[in-house]
């Protein structure tokens, strides 16, 4: 049975992102040596603006887009174009992958720690679907009624 991400984690507040509508995509710049933006940081948010980095508080550029523009076959190369030809943390940009792309790794991915305690899942760093498919049948807040 395929794990479908239809709901995600704000890294603004921590609340669930309901819809895809709801999500923006951010990625926090810096400028190095050389004057080429470099990123430090992209985040998954809330379309609302509270939820969003501000620019002019942090003096540091962001450039966003609506979340929908990250998901799908298209989505994923706009991802992967990230990592080729920009500097972002590849790490980070990796993991950000995984929870627009993995399905169900958003869901389960905040209950890693604890099946690594439980031995459900052996790795941290790669989880397959059925363990990920283990991890939401012993517990998931997101699919909670």
């Amino acid at each position: 049975m395929e794990i479908l991400t239809e709901r995600w984690y704000c890294d603004s507040c921590d609340e669930v992102i309901e819809t895809v509508d709801d999500g923006w995509v951010e990625w926090i710049g810096e400028k190095d040596s050389t004057l080429w933006t470099q990123y430090k940081e992209i985040r998954l948010v809330h379309a609302r603006k509270a939820c969003q980095f501000d620019e002019k508080k942090h003096g540091e550029p962001v450039h966003d887009l609506p979340l929908e523009m990250f998901l799908g076959p298209d989505g994923l190369s706009r991802l992967l174009h990230f990592l080729e030809h920009w500097y972002v943390p590849s790490i980070q940009l990796i993991e950000f992958i995984r929870r627009l792309h993995v399905p169900g790794y958003e869901e389960a991915r905040r209950d890693f720690p604890e099946a690594l305690r439980r031995t459900i899942i052996t790795e941290g760093d790669f989880v397959s679907q059925s363990e990920i498919r283990m991890i939401l049948d012993d517990y998931n807040p997101l699919l909670d009624p």
